[in-house]
Formats: structure tokens, C-alpha cells, sequence
């Protein structure tokens, strides 16, 4: 060793060598250490003679051993040519692994050292920190992959102008949007205004001219129109970008499609994507300072930083000159950085800190840079320190880039209705939009945090589905992009969401899941109304109760309904696809040819055409055709709406006919033309010729002067007031002087509140009308002559029953003395000629209870001599008796004022109502009351029996003459029951 020393004299290079930062090492052609410089202590902890004994190759990493035995191969192969960059792991005293790089020389063939120089520094922190940008920029990819993933689904493209350039660069969703493929993402202002819909393009111009006058971020509505002509509905945002010096350099933004929704929505805001290049390593700039700030040592890189830069800086000074002085001039002139480094530094040397480390920006004259400052003792007697001076330019950039990514990221998930949120693999939430976070709050009542297990809120939010929901995070975890539908239930409100949930990869292992949710409810219930509206409609035309014929521009069928088919005897598949003509015979054909030929308008139009069916037979139908037109109003076909009218037709000519036989005419009077039409029949009526033309004017002078007159010009006053009818029967004066009584019908016709027509019909009921009279008049004998026949009947009745009464009951008493006289004479004969009186005893007395059941039939004699109500009182107890249901009369007047006519018709009245009662009504009890008033005498009859529907019950014989009798003596009578309710009949009758 003592030779090998020897070869390091100059006392400050080895004082620079001793207390560097970094080792070095002269090893043999074998790897064994032959020199460590100290520094190995606060590399790795070892002591030299440690380090020295254990070897280097067994403080190797395992994994960097052979890598190691190469480097060693490569350096043998190549004397005098220095290998840079080798680096490994090492293991330090404390059992932890540190990095370091070497740069190994091979001077085994230099006698002034004869071995292989190493000269080695710890790397571990800039390893960390390279493993920190790497994962940075992973996930920055994985920001940028989930970004367009979330556009794509969003319907959220971005953009971003450079001012400098005028060029606009568009994501692959806004290109989408535009109608662009991926490929144009490229454009200018002048190809993205050529976009606009005419209707939105002042405004959209007036809005960028005041954004870009103002430097104010824009926000508005408008319409595109894409190349193929379709126009999508567009929510855009613009945010200005700003340099150091707060000037704008560019645009960005984003714009949201809403098409779909059509209705105004905070669109979300998406800023500028920002990749920067991957973060390079740097190599340290190191100098050993005195504790009165002069520079002792530099290395080369520090020589080679101060060459290239010309402005004051902590770290561009060489060998020989006062750092503190530096820093002094620099804090003095307002630079709070070398004040802060002035501090730090001291801080080391009066031993308050073991170590110092300072980030500041130092900028060279084209780029803005930024350095970190590390300060450490230097020798035992702490009168040196070591300052190393470490570029983190890329790693602040990389920095500042992510942040600005994650700040436009945060802002557009917080600005999107959509529900965003990211678990790991343990299935906590690591990050959430707000729309997550207010849903729980303001629907649950839960409140969430970064690392909450999702299982918590789910056992909440839906009780028993913690399984459902495992199998679709695990699903997802395995690597398989997850999506899917969700219906949630809350306070008996339905929602539905649609989820989707991607794996996050590093290293070809899932870390978590990135999770979105976007509420479907509105379109899901859009669908569903959309899908019942179709169906509703297709019911609609399935079972309209006209026939529905759908054609193209070239007339060939595309849609017919049942209807239709039904009409024409078709099935759908033999009429669709084929020509209307085909349905035609040739006639049709010539008359819808020159139809074809009239330019088609946007009117419907109406008419009667005749088609022929599938069994050959003519089929009549009205048209109502309604034309079609795309929305550059070219003509696309038609709807038609058929009706079957081939009865009607038929009908229409017998009808023609039957007005004519039926004397029926029609007229119409044009209030604004001042004419009046007379069909042919109504001209017969007035006996005109047919060549006749009605006189407005004159034309109610037909009707006969007097009542006739007088109320047809009524009623077409009031028609004309009060837009109304009228149905009278008059009497007119015909041309030929005859007078006929006719049937008037007129109505009126109004617009916009004004009388323009008036329209009806004139018949000839003149044979009616002395028809009705001569039946009137033979109804009025027979109603006399009815009444006669009951008067002579009563008298007849009368007559009858007083002779049997008298004459055959006088005859009986007398047969019943004389038996009683032979039985008296012929007492002590023998018992059967006792017997044989007895039985003829009887026999006489049965036939006195006959005569006199039969004379009271005929004409209860207590009715002729005491009058209506004791007549009415024995035949309630006689039908009582006879028939075991009870029966009341209710006497509440006076019949001593009545004539024998009506007081026989009240009690033959109520007597067929109780025989009624007893043959038909099944019941308990019957009332009969009569009452009066100074005009109206009232009878009632009424039971507690079974009933009838008298809608349905023709009127028997014994309805009829209870009519009859009813209205012969100046009364009419009713009947009200219902099954199950009894029945009571009423007769009211007018005293005279």
C-alpha cells in the first residue's frame, strides 16, 4: 500500500481526493481493492480496511455480479480507454442497497499506479428519483389513456391553438365530433369557423372577437354542420395560456357534443394534454469550500458549468474565488435564494445541520433551469464543506407538466355529470370527483375519504349485493374492462347508471381500477316512453279502423296495415314492394297517371278512387293522401289514410233514389255568393220546372202567407243569430197553386264568426200529414167507442148480477124452505132419507154463497150503494181472505162528488192491479190508497213482491187495460218496479 500511496503527492488534489463525495478505487486485474479512498465511509459505512477485506465482488448485489465480471472483461480489453456509466447496487453497512456509478479506467500498464482506477459516487437519491419520474410518467400515460377514454365516452373532444404558429391541434374525439378522422387533427381558425351553421356564425364570431379583445375564456352554445350535411348540437370552452410574463401564447379547450341530449348542460372543461420528454440523468458539479467561503477544489464538471454559463449563479464559480462573497453581493442586490444558501451553508459548518439542501432556479441565457444545492461536512475538523450543485431541470418540467395534466384533469372530472372515482387493488378509494361525493352526501347521507374500502358504502347503498359488486371489482382486477348496467332504488325514485371500470396496469400487473359512471336515467325512460310510443302506435295503425297505405317516391308500397288488407282481400307480403298500379283496372291507371304528373305540394289531398281487390271485385275508396318530404324538401312518397266506401256508393244511389221516392229534397243558400240550389226533387216539391233558378230573395214567398211564413223566416233569423237549426212542418204554396204541407231541416254554417251557408232538406209529407189526421180521428171514435162498450159492459154487468142476485137467489132461498119443510115432514123416515135431506141442505147453501160470489163479480152492489171507498174496503178483506196476503186500504177522500163513471174505473182499476198482484208479484202485502187534490185524484197500488225490469217486460193485456180505463176517464197511468223491489202502480186523474 505504501507504494501505491506514494503516487498521490500533491496535498490539496489528495485532500480533494480524501473528502470528495465520490470514491475511488485501484483495483487489480482480479477485482481485488488494492486502494479505497475514505470517502467508501459515507458511501457504504465501511471502514477501508473493511472494504478491503471483504472484496468488492461480496458487497455486489447478486443480481449485478455478473454484470460486474463483463465490465471488469471489457475494461482488460481495453487499457488506457476509460468505461463510463457502469452502475450497480452495493451493499451498505446498515443492510440497505445503495446505487452507485463508476467510470473504471484500466491503467494496469501506467507504473505510476499499475491497476484498474474506479471512480465511483452514490447515485441512490437520483435513482430514487428516476424510479419517481418514471412512475410519474406512467401515470401521466395512464392520465392521458383514461383522459381520451373518458372523452370518447364524455363526447368531450379537446383542442389547443399556438399562437406563434396558428395551428390547432385536435384530439381524436373532437375530430370525431367534426366528422374528422383521427388523421385532420390539424386546423386552422379559418377550417374550424367554416363549421358553423350559418344561423350561429355572427355569434360565434362576435364571442371569439370579445374573448381575444379581452383575454377572457369563453363559454358558449352552437351548431355545427359536418361535411355530410348532418348538424350536431356543440357546448365549447376556451382558456388562454399565459407566459411568464403573463402574455397569451395560445388557446385551449374543449367541445362537448349534446346532440343526443339536445338540452343545455355545464359542459365539462378539458385542458391541454402536456408530455414532456423523460427526465435525464446529471452528472454532479462538486467544489470544496473553506469555512471563509473560498473555493478550494472544483471538479471538471463544475469548471465545465461555469464556462458555459455567463450569468451570476450559485453554482458558476471557479477554483480560487470567494463563494460567500458571491452570495453576499447576490443576497445584497434582493436574491432570496443566496441568502437561503448563505444560511444553509452556515448552518452546516457551526454543526446545527449535518447536511443542507436547497431547489432553485437558475436560468442560462436560452432555457430556464433549476438546480438542487446539497451540502456536507468535509474532514474531521469541520473547517470544509462539500457543495454539489445537481440539475433537476427535467424532473421540475416533468413536475410542472404533471400538475398542469392532473390540475386540467381534476377540472374536467369535477366539471362532467358523470360519477369518476379510482380504487386500488385492495379496493379503497384513492380519488373521486365531486359528483361521487354529493351524490352520497345529499342521497345517503354518507360521507367518503381517500381510503375507504368501497365495501363499506356498498353494504349502504345496496344491502345484499356486496357479492354482485366483488365479482365485478375482481372481474375487473383480473384484468377485463368491466361494463355494465345498474338500477338503484331510492325513496321509491328508479335510477339507472352505466358503468364502466378499466384496470390500471404497471408493469404488466393491475394496480387498481379506474371507475365511471354516467346517469342513464333520462335515457333509459326515453327509450322505454319511445319503445311504448312505437308500440302504441303500431296498435294505433294496427287496429285504426282505416286502411293505411305507405308509399315511396316511385308509388311502390313499403307499408300497408291489417286494414287495408282487409279491404283490398290482400296479404301484407303480396302488396309490399309492388306498384299502386298494380291494384288498379286501366281506367284507374289513365286517371292516376295524370295525377303522377302534377307537381307534388305539401297539401293533402282528398278523393274518391276505385281499386280492385284480389277476388276481382271493385272496391270504392276515399283517399286521403298526405305527400312526404326529406328535410331538403324533395318529395320522399306519401302516407294514405283508405276508407272503404263501396257501400256508401252503392248506398248514395239508393239514397238518390229513395229521395226521390220519398218526395226529399235538398237546398243550400251561398250567403256570400247571394245564390240558393234546389235539387231536382225539391223543385218537384214547389212544382218549378228543372230548368228553374231559386231567387234568394223570393224564395220563402213559396210558404203559405200566415203562421207558415212567419215561422220559416223566424227560424233563418235566429239560424243566422245564433248559428243554430230548425225542424218545422209548414205549409206551402206551390208554383201550380197547390197547397202542401212540407218537412223544413235547415242549419247554419259560420267562419271566423260570420254566417256563410245555409243548407237542408224540404219533403213532401203532405200524404203524411192527412194521414195522421185521418188516424187521429179514428182513434178518437175508438177511444169513444171503447169508453161506450165500458159503460154498456157496467150496465150489462149491473143488470146481470142484480137478476142473479134477486132472481136466482130468491129461487134458492125458497128451494132451502122447502127442503127445511120435508125434512121437518120426514123426521122418523129412516136415516137415509135424513141424510139425503142434510146433503141437498148443503148443496142449496154452497149455491147461495155462488150466487152471490158471482153477482158481486159481475158488480159489487155495496159500490152502487155506498159508495167507492166501502167497496174498496170489502174487496181488500175479500182478497185478503181468498188469497192469504195481506192487503190495506188507505181511504184519504171523499167520494160523494164523484160520478158512478169514474168511481166504477177506480174500482175496476184496482181491482185487476190486486189481480195482478195475486197472479204475478209473490208478495206479502199490498197497499191501496187513494188520495186527491182540488184537480187531481191519485190512486196507488203497491206490493213488496219480486218485481220486473220494466225495460225489458212487454206491455201484457192487463197493462193495457189498466191504460186504457186510465186514460178514458181523462188520467194516465205509470208503473215503477225493478226485480227484487215490488211494484207500484199510479194512475192520476184530472177531475173534470
Amino acid at each position: 500500500m505504501k507504494h501505491v500511496t506514494t503516487h498521490f503527492n500533491d496535498h490539496t488534489f489528495r485532500a480533494l481526493i480524501e473528502q470528495s463525495a465520490e470514491g475511488i478505487a485501484i483495483l487489480s486485474a482480479e477485482g481485488i481493492p488494492l486502494y479505497i479512498s475514505p470517502s467508501i465511509k459515507k458511501i457504504l459505512g465501511y471502514t477501508v480496511e473493511e472494504v478491503i477485506a471483504l472484496g468488492l465482488f461480496k458487497l455486489t448485489h447478486p443480481d449485478d455480479v455478473s454484470e460486474m465480471e463483463i465490465v471488469l472483461k471489457k475494461v482488460l480489453e481495453n487499457p488506457g480507454i476509460p468505461l463510463r456509466g457502469h452502475t450497480g447496487r452495493m451493499l451498505h453497512k446498515d443492510g440497505s442497497w445503495r446505487w452507485l456509478e463508476a467510470t473504471v479506467t484500466n491503467m494496469l500498464d501506467d507504473p505510476a499506479i499499475a491497476g484498474i482506477v474506479d471512480n465511483f459516487r452514490d447515485i441512490t437519491d437520483k435513482k430514487i428519483e428516476e424510479e419517481k419520474l418514471i412512475h410519474a410518467d406512467q401515470n401521466l400515460g395512464y392520465t392521458q389513456i383514461h383522459l381520451k377514454e373518458a372523452q370518447a365516452m364524455a363526447h368531450l373532444g379537446s383542442w389547443e391553438i399556438n399562437f406563434a404558429t396558428g395551428i390547432s391541434v385536435w384530439s381524436d374525439e373532437l375530430c370525431r365530433i367534426y366528422g374528422l378522422s383521427p388523421e385532420d387533427n390539424l386546423q386552422s381558425y379559418a377550417s374550424w369557423i367554416s363549421f358553423m351553421h350559418p344561423d350561429d356564425l355572427d355569434h360565434v364570431k362576435k364571442i371569439t372577437a370579445q374573448g381575444e379583445a379581452s383575454i377572457k375564456n369563453m363559454s358558449f352554445f352552437h351548431r355545427i354542420v359536418r361535411k355530410d350535411g348532418t348538424i350536431r348540437h356543440l357546448h365549447s370552452h376556451a382558456h388562454f395560456q399565459f407566459d411568464g410574463n403573463d402574455k397569451p401564447v395560445g388557446l385551449y379547450g374543449v367541445a362537448h357534443d349534446v346532440t343526443d341530449t339536445k338540452e343545455t348542460e355545464q359542459a365539462l372543461r378539458e385542458s391541454e394534454l402536456f408530455n414532456k420528454g423523460i427526465l435525464a440523468s446529471l452528472d454532479s458539479h462538486i467544489a470544496v469550500i473553506e469555512k471563509n467561503g473560498n473555493i478550494l477544489a472544483v471538479n471538471t464538471a463544475w469548471n465545465d458549468f461555469a464556462k458555459e454559463n455567463g450569468n451570476l449563479c450559485l453554482a458558476r464559480l471557479s477554483k480560487g474565488e470567494n463563494y460567500f462573497d458571491v452570495c453576499i453581493r447576490a443576497a445584497d442586490a434582493g436574491d432570496a435564494i443566496a441568502e437561503q444558501a448563505m444560511e444553509g451553508i452556515h448552518s452546516v459548518f457551526k454543526k446545527r445541520k449535518e447536511t443542507f439542501e436547497l431547489e432553485y432556479p437558475c436560468d442560462s441565457p436560452g432555457e430556464r433551469r433549476w438546480f438542487v444545492l446539497r451540502v456536507m461536512k468535509f474532514g474531521k475538523d469541520g473547517s470544509k464543506i462539500v457543495l454539489t450543485h445537481q440539475t433537476i431541470t427535467s424532473r421540475k418540467n416533468a413536475e410542472e407538466s404533471l400538475h398542469r395534466s392532473q390540475s386540467n384533469l381534476k377540472a374536467i372530472i369535477e366539471n362532467t355529470d358523470a360519477t369518476i372515482y379510482s380504487l386500488d387493488s385492495e379496493l379503497r378509494y384513492i380519488t373521486f370527483n365531486q359528483q361521487l361525493k354529493n351524490s352520497l352526501r345529499q342521497v345517503y347521507d354518507l360521507f367518503i375519504s381517500p381510503g375507504d374500502n368501497v365495501y363499506d358504502f356498498l353494504e349502504k347503498l345496496e344491502p345484499g349485493e356486496a357479492k354482485e359488486w366483488e365479482h365485478v371489482y375482481r372481474k375487473a382486477l383480473l384484468g377485463q374492462t368491466v361494463k355494465f348496467e345498474k338500477e338503484f332504488h331510492v325513496n321509491n325514485y328508479h335510477s339507472y347508471f352505466d358503468f364502466s371500470i378499466y384496470p390500471i396496469w404497471e408493469n404488466k400487473n393491475v394496480i387498481g381500477l379506474s371507475c365511471f359512471a354516467f346517469d342513464v336515467t333520462e335515457q333509459k325512460r326515453a327509450k322505454e316512453a319511445l319503445k311504448e310510443s312505437e308500440l302504441r302506435y303500431r296498435q294505433i295503425v294496427e287496429t285504426a279502423q282505416e286502411g293505411i297505405w305507405l308509399v315511396d317516391e316511385n308509388q311502390v308500397t313499403v307499408f300497408v296495415n291489417n286494414k287495408l288488407c282487409e279491404i283490398l282481400g290482400y296479404e301484407k307480403q303480396e302488396m309490399t314492394g309492388k306498384h299502386i298500379y298494380a291494384f288498379m283496372d286501366a281506367e284507374g291507371k289513365q286517371i292516376k297517371a295524370k295525377l303522377a304528373e302534377k307537381k307534388h305540394t305539401a297539401e293533402i289531398s282528398h278523393s274518391d278512387f276505385k281499386y280492385i281487390s284480389k277476388t276481382g271485385k271493385e272496391v270504392w275508396a276515399s283517399i286521403s293522401a298526405n305527400p312526404i318530404f326529406d328535410e331538403n324538401g324533395r318529395y320522399t312518397g306519401s302516407l294514405r289514410m283508405i276508407t272503404d266506401i263501396t257501400s256508401k256508393k252503392k248506398m248514395g244511389v239508393l239514397l238518390e233514389n229513395a229521395n226521390s221516392l220519398a218526395r226529399l229534397g235538398n237546398w243550400e243558400a251561398d250567403l256570400v255568393g247571394n245564390t240558393l240550389y234546389w235539387s231536382p226533387v225539391a223543385k218537384q216539391i214547389y212544382e218549378v220546372p228543372e230548368t228553374f233558378i231559386p231567387d234568394p230573395a223570393t224564395a220563402n214567398d213559396y210558404y203559405k202567407p200566415g203562421f207558415s211564413r212567419q215561422a220559416i223566416n223566424h227560424a233563418i233569423e235566429e239560424a243566422l243569430l245564433k248559428i243554430t237549426g230548425w225542424d218545422l212542418e209548414l205549409q206551402i204554396i206551390t208554383a201550380k197553386g197547390n197547397t202542401c204541407w212540407v218537412r223544413s231541416i235547415g242549419e247554419a254554417e259560420c267562419m271566423d264568426g260570420k254566417c256563410i251557408r245555409l243548407s237542408g232538406s224540404i219533403q213532401d209529407i203532405d200524404a203524411m200529414k192527412k194521414s195522421a189526421e185521418e188516424l187521429k180521428d179514428k182513434n178518437k171514435e175508438l177511444k169513444e167507442l171503447s169508453a161506450y162498450l165500458q159503460n154498456v159492459r157496467e150496465t150489462e154487468r149491473k143488470h146481470i148480477a142484480r137478476e142473479v142476485h134477486d132472481e136466482l137467489g130468491q129461487m134458492a132461498s125458497s128451494l132451502q124452505i122447502d127442503v127445511d119443510w120435508l125434512g121437518i115432514k120426514t123426521d122418523g123416515m129412516g136415516e137415509t132419507v135424513n141424510e139425503r135431506i142434510v146433503h141437498a141442505n148443503k148443496i142449496i147453501k154452497e149455491l147461495i154463497i155462488t150466487i152471490r160470489k158471482i153477482a158481486s163479480g159481475l158488480r159489487p152492489s155495496i159500490l152502487d150503494d155506498f159508495g167507492l171507498n166501502a167497496a174498496l174496503q170489502w174487496y181488500c178483506n175479500e182478497f185478503q181472505q181468498l188469497n192469504n196476503i195481506e192487503c190495506e186500504f188507505i181511504e184519504e177522500f171523499d167520494d160523494e162528488g164523484l160520478s158512478m163513471e169514474l168511481k166504477t174505473e177506480l174500482f175496476r182499476m184496482s181491482q185487476e192491479s190486486l189481480t195482478n198482484v195475486m197472479r204475478h208479484s209473490q208478495a206479502k202485502k199490498v197497499t191501496v190508497h187513494i188520495t186527491e187534490d182540488i184537480n187531481k185524484i191519485y190512486m196507488v197500488v203497491a206490493d213488496n213482491g219480486i218485481g220486473f225490469d220494466t225495460g225489458k217486460r212487454k206491455n201484457t193485456l192487463g197493462l193495457l187495460g189498466l191504460k186504457e180505463r186510465a186514460v178514458s176517464i181523462n188520467g194516465e197511468l205509470n208503473i215503477i218496479s225493478s226485480p227484487g223491489k215490488g211494484t207500484t202502480i199510479s194512475a192520476i186523474i184530472t177531475k173534470k
